[in-house]
């Protein structure tokens, strides 16, 4: 064990117990300043270095290392926007030199209206309802904190917590990404092909046919979905994406997966397009 024995001060002379040469934080700064006044060194706070400002050339002592550029804010502001001048007048406009920020101009995604902001990528004005409608396009329904709502895909009851503003959607958090990833992996497939595409979930197709196979008519449990079995669902494209079909839901359909196998790259099936009398198109044989 490391023992404690009495010392002097260096500067002061000042006796203390301790295994320091000084006793304080003072003495121990008055001692380094003389040494470096000895060996003609200045401290760090004095050390100012001389910069000429870039716009007026003015001399001046900067405050931080960062900022040598310019003299003030001002000189900062009027220099970019010179070098900035055709790029302020097209899509900024009335520029003016402000003390603490730069404003931005956009145009509102839901009113159409032109506002300004301080934040570059802001698509929304300040109208509280503009905010709503916004959500609600995005997420299908607005829900509020301490809401009971429901899901439809898992049918499970939950109260949304404040904060939770990922789970304020029709959906809970786990059954939107499972959407996402159907919508995504189909539209990825279309583009591989090179055919025209739309997003669209494919368990909307399948709830429109009613879960029951569009050519032999027997029906299709959505429990085995995924599965391996002769009567699982299945989404096909009529005109198939090999004869660059669209990828849109006029013209997906329901098929069991024996029917799915069999049909292949063929024309078989049924293309969804509403008629005047409220039936369908004829069948494509």
């Amino acid at each position: 064990m490391r023992t404690c024995c009495v010392r002097t001060c260096c500067e002061c002379g000042k006796k203390y117990e301790g295994t320091k040469k000084h006793c304080s934080i003072s003495c121990q700064r008055k001692s380094s300043r003389a040494r470096s006044k000895a060996a003609g060194k200045k401290p760090n706070y004095y050390r100012k270095t001389t910069c000429s400002c870039v716009l007026c050339g003015i001399e001046f002592h900067p405050k931080r290392q960062k900022h040598r550029k310019y003299c003030s804010r001002e000189c900062s502001f009027k220099d970019w926007h010179n070098r900035n001048k055709s790029m302020c007048l097209e899509k900024v406009g009335d520029y003016r030199i402000g003390k603490s920020s730069k404003v931005w101009f956009g145009k509102c995604k839901t009113c159409g209206e032109w506002f300004s902001s301080r934040q570059p990528n802001t698509v929304l004005c300040k109208k509280k309802i503009c905010r709503l409608i916004y959500i609600q396009r995005w997420c299908g329904s607005i829900k509020r904190y301490g809401e009971k709502t429901k899901c439809p895909d898992c049918n499970k009851t939950r109260i949304i917590a404040y904060g939770q503003k990922e789970a304020r959607g029709e959906r809970c958090v786990s059954c939107r990404g499972k959407r996402t990833k159907r919508i995504s992996r189909a539209a990825r497939r279309a583009k591989v092909y090179g055919a025209e595409y739309e997003w669209y979930d494919p368990i909307v197709i399948l709830k429109r046919d009613k879960w029951t196979c569009q050519l032999c008519g027997c029906h299709t449990p959505e429990k085995l979905r995924g599965t391996i079995e002769s009567n699982a669902p299945e989404v096909d494209h009529v005109i198939p994406l090999g004869l660059l079909g669209p990828h849109n839901a006029d013209n997906a359909q329901c098929l069991c997966r024996s029917c799915n196998a069999r049909k292949g790259n063929k024309l078989i099936g049924q293309i969804k397009l509403p008629m005047n009398t409220g039936g369908y198109a004829h069948p494509i044989l």
